[in-house]
């Protein structure tokens, strides 16, 4: 189930210059995954089946060298993957590594993304 527009404006008060962006997000994930839970939280907006699967979050900070406006993309899965586009990739428990992505246009939700995505979705339903 989607985020209603007064959640999405309270979680993106910082920055809803990216609310579009974030929307595109989550509707290319729930077409795709229609069973997705969207739960959100003061820091993060999570997307799960039986386990989360993926996150989205804003910088706490301005970083030089990066867009003034972009969110961060969290994806969880059961093995590292290399990925030009990631920010960092780091494994917080064994056998679950966490891929950033830095997204700052809806061109990035390309269809390799969305092979990554629908990885996770299988690793989030075991």
């Amino acid at each position: 189930m989607s985020l209603d527009q007064e959640t999405l404006e309270l979680f993106f008060k910082k920055d809803p210059y990216v609310i579009p962006l974030y929307a595109s997000i989550e509707k290319t994930l729930l077409d795709e995954h229609p069973d997705l839970q969207v739960r959100c939280d003061k820091t993060q907006i999570t997307f799960l089946s039986k386990h989360p699967m993926a996150s989205i979050w804003l910088p706490l900070r301005k970083v030089k060298g990066r867009p003034e406006h972009y969110l961060v993309l969290s994806i969880a899965l059961n093995r590292r993957i290399d990925d030009p586009r990631s920010l960092e990739v780091v494994e917080p428990y064994p056998n679950r590594w966490m891929h950033h992505f830095l997204i700052e246009s809806q061109n990035q939700i390309d269809q390799s993304l969305m092979d990554v995505f629908d990885e996770a979705y299988r690793f989030s339903t075991r």
